[in-house]
């Protein structure tokens, strides 16, 4: 039973390595790092956040959340305006391009979501869904007991 884990484990982990791959391809053609991504994913979802809004989702220090603002704010996906409740701090959204990013890595989302449950009935995606959903917690217990 034991070797079978092991190769459970490691199928999980090639598997997680393919995605992780076919996203980096994907984000490069749309000229855009990992960490980018994640925040335009954030900021569609919680326009007029701050950057230290950002650096708390990212768990990354204000610098580098601040760096990635400026980059995306380079690029034209995102608007930064002073905030109208405390003029200390500036708020972000995005901009019309940046929708539509977030649009383009949505469908490429989308299609690897599909090759990866491809050729599985309704009832098998549920079941890998189910499944797949209970070991991430399993797991994510067995770390954070070991803390």
């Amino acid at each position: 039973m034991k070797n079978s884990e092991y190769e459970l484990a490691r199928k999980v982990l090639n598997l997680a390595n393919q995605i992780i791959i076919n996203r980096n391809s994907h984000l490069k053609e749309l000229s855009l790092t990992a960490a980018q991504a994640d925040s335009l994913f954030f900021i569609h979802a919680h326009s007029g956040c701050s950057i230290s809004d950002l650096k708390e989702y990212l768990h990354i220090s204000h610098q580098t959340a601040r760096g990635i603002v400026m980059r995306l704010e380079e690029k034209g996906f995102i608007a930064l305006c002073v905030s109208k409740s405390d003029g200390r701090y500036k708020t972000i959204s995005l901009t019309d391009a940046g929708i539509e990013i977030v649009k383009r890595m949505k469908q490429n989302g989308t299609h690897t979501g599909y090759q990866l449950l491809k050729g599985m009935t309704v009832q098998e995606q549920q079941q890998f869904s189910e499944l797949t959903s209970r070991a991430l917690k399993n797991i994510s217990r067995e770390a954070s007991h070991e803390k």
